[in-house]
Protein backbone atom coordinates (compact mmCIF):
# COMPACT_ATOMS: atom_id res chain seq x y z
CA UNK A 1 0.00 0.00 0.00
CA UNK A 2 1.16 3.46 -0.72
CA UNK A 3 1.59 6.13 1.92
CA UNK A 4 -1.37 8.08 0.54
CA UNK A 5 -3.67 5.09 0.93
CA UNK A 6 -2.54 4.52 4.51
CA UNK A 7 -3.11 8.19 5.37
CA UNK A 8 -6.60 8.14 3.83
CA UNK A 9 -7.53 4.91 5.62
CA UNK A 10 -6.20 6.31 8.91
CA UNK A 11 -8.25 9.48 8.47
CA UNK A 12 -11.39 7.45 7.73
CA UNK A 13 -10.80 5.24 10.77
CA UNK A 14 -10.22 8.29 13.01
CA UNK A 15 -13.43 9.90 11.75
CA UNK A 16 -15.44 6.74 12.36
CA UNK A 17 -13.97 6.43 15.86
CA UNK A 18 -14.82 10.04 16.69
CA UNK A 19 -18.38 9.66 15.42
CA UNK A 20 -18.76 6.43 17.39
CA UNK A 21 -17.52 8.06 20.60
CA UNK A 22 -19.92 10.97 20.17
CA UNK A 23 -22.77 8.54 19.54
CA UNK A 24 -21.92 6.61 22.72
CA UNK A 25 -21.83 9.81 24.78
CA UNK A 26 -25.16 10.92 23.30
CA UNK A 27 -26.74 7.52 24.01
CA UNK A 28 -25.47 7.54 27.60
CA UNK A 29 -26.78 11.05 28.24
CA UNK A 30 -30.12 10.21 26.65
CA UNK A 31 -30.34 7.01 28.69
CA UNK A 32 -29.56 8.89 31.91
CA UNK A 33 -32.29 11.44 31.30
CA UNK A 34 -34.79 8.89 29.98
CA UNK A 35 -34.57 7.13 33.34
CA UNK A 36 -35.60 10.41 34.91
CA UNK A 37 -38.51 10.87 32.50
CA UNK A 38 -40.53 7.84 33.60
CA UNK A 39 -42.74 9.74 36.00
CA UNK A 40 -42.84 13.21 37.43
CA UNK A 41 -42.24 12.34 41.09
CA UNK A 42 -39.32 10.03 40.39
CA UNK A 43 -38.00 12.58 37.91
CA UNK A 44 -38.01 15.38 40.47
CA UNK A 45 -36.36 13.16 43.10
CA UNK A 46 -33.64 12.16 40.64
CA UNK A 47 -33.13 15.79 39.64
CA UNK A 48 -32.70 16.78 43.29
CA UNK A 49 -30.03 14.08 43.69
CA UNK A 50 -28.22 15.23 40.55
CA UNK A 51 -28.36 18.84 41.72
CA UNK A 52 -26.98 17.94 45.16
CA UNK A 53 -24.15 16.04 43.48
CA UNK A 54 -23.35 19.10 41.35
CA UNK A 55 -24.06 17.31 38.06
CA UNK A 56 -26.74 19.79 37.02
CA UNK A 57 -27.50 23.36 37.88
CA UNK A 58 -30.82 25.07 38.53
CA UNK A 59 -31.63 28.51 37.18
CA UNK A 60 -34.60 30.13 38.91
CA UNK A 61 -36.49 32.85 37.03
CA UNK A 62 -39.20 34.82 38.81
CA UNK A 63 -41.68 35.68 36.07
CA UNK A 64 -43.25 38.49 38.08
CA UNK A 65 -39.98 40.39 38.38
CA UNK A 66 -38.08 39.14 35.32
CA UNK A 67 -40.69 39.00 32.54
CA UNK A 68 -38.21 40.22 29.94
CA UNK A 69 -36.16 36.98 30.23
CA UNK A 70 -38.92 34.69 28.91
CA UNK A 71 -40.79 34.97 25.61
CA UNK A 72 -43.38 32.75 23.96
CA UNK A 73 -43.21 33.73 20.28
CA UNK A 74 -46.01 32.85 17.88
CA UNK A 75 -43.63 31.43 15.24
CA UNK A 76 -41.89 28.99 17.60
CA UNK A 77 -43.46 26.10 19.52
CA UNK A 78 -41.78 26.46 22.89
CA UNK A 79 -40.17 29.18 24.96
CA UNK A 80 -37.25 31.50 24.47
CA UNK A 81 -35.41 32.10 27.74
CA UNK A 82 -32.44 34.47 27.81
CA UNK A 83 -32.23 34.17 24.02
CA UNK A 84 -32.08 30.34 23.99
CA UNK A 85 -34.86 28.26 22.44
CA UNK A 86 -36.43 25.44 24.45
CA UNK A 87 -38.93 23.04 22.93
CA UNK A 88 -39.97 19.38 23.09
CA UNK A 89 -36.95 18.32 21.05
CA UNK A 90 -34.43 19.84 23.44
CA UNK A 91 -36.22 19.77 26.78
CA UNK A 92 -38.76 18.12 29.01
CA UNK A 93 -41.38 20.39 30.53
CA UNK A 94 -42.85 19.55 33.94
CA UNK A 95 -45.72 21.66 35.23
CA UNK A 96 -45.90 21.72 39.02
CA UNK A 97 -47.95 23.88 41.34
CA UNK A 98 -45.01 26.09 42.24
CA UNK A 99 -43.85 26.64 38.68
CA UNK A 100 -42.76 25.19 35.37
CA UNK A 101 -39.57 23.15 35.25
CA UNK A 102 -37.63 22.88 32.01
CA UNK A 103 -35.10 20.06 31.99
CA UNK A 104 -32.44 19.79 29.34
CA UNK A 105 -32.34 16.45 27.57
CA UNK A 106 -28.71 16.69 26.54
CA UNK A 107 -27.43 19.56 28.66
CA UNK A 108 -26.86 19.77 32.37
CA UNK A 109 -29.44 22.31 33.41
CA UNK A 110 -32.82 22.81 34.99
CA UNK A 111 -34.73 26.04 34.61
CA UNK A 112 -37.46 26.68 37.13
CA UNK A 113 -39.96 29.35 36.15
CA UNK A 114 -41.74 30.71 39.20
CA UNK A 115 -45.24 31.42 37.99
CA UNK A 116 -46.98 32.26 41.24
CA UNK A 117 -45.33 32.95 44.59
CA UNK A 118 -48.49 32.15 46.59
Amino acid sequence: MSDDTIIILSAILATITLISLRAVVYILKTWQYSKIAKNSKARMEELEKLEEAGVIKTVVIDLENEKYRVRNPSDFNGLIIDGEKYNDLTSWFIKKREGLYIIGKQENYIIKLLINKN
